[in-house]
């Protein structure tokens, strides 16, 4: 029976840890989905506007961060 509770422990320790690491892992894309920018407007942009536009996406993203993609 102690091998069975052994086992039934390590069973909820790897459950856990895989809901952490699975809210991590949700956590960040949504981090990295807010910060892109709608392909078909930087496709109607000039070059600079578009430079512009994804260099202060990238701020704006990056900024109050403690992680950086």
């Amino acid at each position: 029976m102690m091998v069975n509770s052994r086992i039934a422990s390590r069973v909820r320790l790897v459950i856990s840890t895989l809901a952490n690491l699975t809210g991590a892992i949700t956590i960040e894309v949504r981090r990295l989905n807010r910060a892109r920018i709608d392909s078909a407007a930087l496709a109607s942009m000039q070059p600079r506007d578009r430079r512009k536009a994804v260099k202060a996406a990238l701020a704006a993203h990056h900024r109050n961060s403690s992680r950086c993609c």
